[in-house]
């Protein structure tokens, strides 16, 4: 009996030694690991609120755990791709300077990190804004909003638009702000916001075209051809047609928006030039035949225009105000229907045409131009 008891106690004794004889060894081995690590130096991280973007100079590639000044882990959304502090988590911070301890299997160190608010708020328009507005259109300007990158605080804006400096009268709504018909010029649209005292303003300029620079810009809608079903194409404020297979009458419609823009401009005359290399009558006989009209589909306004030689009918200030006239000039001869705008009946069901009538088979250069 003594003898079993003398050997439980030994294996008892063998086994405590061994346990510790572990430990020691394990501990041995977590002391040479935290000896063997590299302390490295850390460049110092600044960032400002206005884009909180950074980047920690440590391998990205090696594991790692960061140790704020109180000892608390960063968490896998504080601290990313193992170089890198979350933008959420520096706006926790706020402003000012932090510690922390950078630890992998290889490395230890120190970081040191400084938080700002130093830099212009990044604001941004909410949508974007055209450089150009044709002329006499309404405008839709936005607000200023705090750019998705930036961590900065929301602050208090006031908006206006100038012209000129004249200010702009505005429709307010939830989203921006609603502009009424806008005339030619240069505008200004300006918000203003007030950070720590200091005034930040942001502005878009944009230009709003005359009814010139509006009609040039709008050429190749300008006249629809009828036959066709599709648009003439304007090369140098020209358009060139062909009636080769008219056999009664060509129609070209000129844009509706065109002519109120027009009217709305103080616009009052609309003038068509007519080039072809032969002079045509409505009626004469053979390949000579033709005319040229100018109307508002037959309601108030009808023009004609042809001839064999050079004439002129100006009824300018009577109930039929008009020009129409014939000219030659270099071998060409040249149609002008010139017409008063006030007493045409423009509309989309009734706008302004131009047919080429009484089976005109010709090839012809036109231009439209407004006085």
């Amino acid at each position: 009996m003594k003898h079993s008891i003398k050997i439980l106690t030994t294996a008892a004794l063998l086994a405590a030694m061994t346990l510790s004889l572990w430990g020691c060894g394990k501990k041995k081995e977590e002391i040479q690991q935290a000896q063997s690590k590299q302390t490295i130096q850390i460049p110092e991280v600044t960032v400002d609120l206005q884009n909180p973007e950074n980047k920690v100079e440590v391998s990205a590639e090696e594991p790692s755990k960061v140790f704020d000044a109180s000892g608390q882990q960063l968490s896998d959304d504080q601290w990313l791709m193992n170089s890198k502090f979350s933008k959420s988590y520096i706006r926790s911070l706020g402003t000012g300077s932090y510690t922390f301890t950078y630890e992998s299997a290889v490395a230890t160190g120190t970081i040191y990190l400084t938080v700002t608010d130093a830099e212009k708020p990044n604001y941004v328009f909410a949508s974007e804004i055209p450089q150009t507005v044709a002329f006499l259109d309404a405008l839709f300007l936005p607000r200023l909003v705090r750019e998705q990158d930036s961590y900065q605080g929301d602050y208090e804006v006031s908006y206006q638009l100038r012209c000129a400096e004249a200010a702009v009268e505005l429709l307010e709504k939830p989203e921006g702000f609603q502009t009424e018909e806008l005339m030619s010029g240069d505008y200004a649209w300006t918000a203003t916001l007030k950070k720590d005292g200091v005034e930040h303003t942001y502005t878009h300029r944009f230009h709003v075209q005359s009814f010139d620079e509006y009609l040039q810009s709008n050429l190749d809608t300008l006249f629809f051809d009828e036959q066709a079903k599709s648009y003439l194409t304007a090369e140098e404020g020209k358009f060139t047609i062909n009636t080769q297979g008219n056999t009664d009458i060509f129609r070209y419609t000129v844009s509706q928006d065109v002519i109120e823009k027009a009217i709305s401009a103080g616009k009052t005359w609309v003038v068509l030039t007519i080039v072809v290399d032969k002079p045509y009558a409505g009626d004469a006989s053979g390949e000579n035949k033709g005319s040229f009209w100018m109307t508002d589909s037959w309601n108030k306004y009808n023009i004609g225009c042809n001839g064999l030689i050079p004439f002129r009918k100006d009824l300018r200030g009577t109930s039929n105000s008009s020009v129409v006239s014939m000219s030659v000039a270099d071998g060409s001869y040249i149609y002008r229907m010139e017409g008063d705008l006030r007493l045409g009946q423009f509309t989309q069901s009734t706008p302004l045409q131009y047919f080429f009538a009484d089976g005109i088979q010709c090839r012809a250069e036109l231009m439209l131009y407004f006085e």
